[in-house]
C-alpha cells in the first residue's frame, strides 16, 4: 500500500503492479476485437477463443478451452474487472469499452 500512496502523503508514488497488469490484459481484448488491429498473434488468439461448430467468439461468458492458458488467464482478467468495477459503482454497468477512443 506504501508503494502506490502518493509521495505527498508518505507512499513512494508508484503505480498497483496488479491494476498495471489488468489494464494490459483489457487492451489485448481490445486489439482482438479491432477489425483494423492486424498483428500474427491476433491470428494466433482469435483461434484459440473459437470453438467447433460456433461461428462467435464470446468475451462476454469468458469461453476459452481450458489447455489454452494465456486466453483463460486474459478472459478471467475481463470477468474480474467486470465484478470490481460493478462493485465499486454498487450497480451493474455496461462495460462496453471496445471500440472506446476514451481507452487506449
Amino acid at each position: 500500500e506504501v508503494v502506490k500512496r502518493n509521495t505527498s502523503c508518505g507512499g513512494l508514488g508508484l503505480f498497483d503492479f496488479s491494476e498495471f497488469t489488468i489494464s494490459l490484459k483489457l487492451t489485448l481484448i481490445k486489439k482482438i476485437l479491432d477489425p483494423k488491429f492486424r498483428h500474427n498473434w491476433k491470428n494466433v488468439l482469435l483461434s484459440q477463443l473459437k470453438f467447433p461448430n460456433e461461428p462467435e467468439i464470446s468475451i462476454e461468458n469468458a469461453l476459452a478451452h481450458p489447455r489454452y492458458v494465456i486466453v483463460s488467464d486474459v478472459l478471467k482478467c475481463y470477468q474480474d474487472w467486470k465484478t470490481k468495477t460493478t462493485i465499486a459503482k454498487g450497480s451493474c454497468t455496461n462495460h462496453c469499452i471496445w471500440n472506446n477512443d476514451n481507452i487506449t
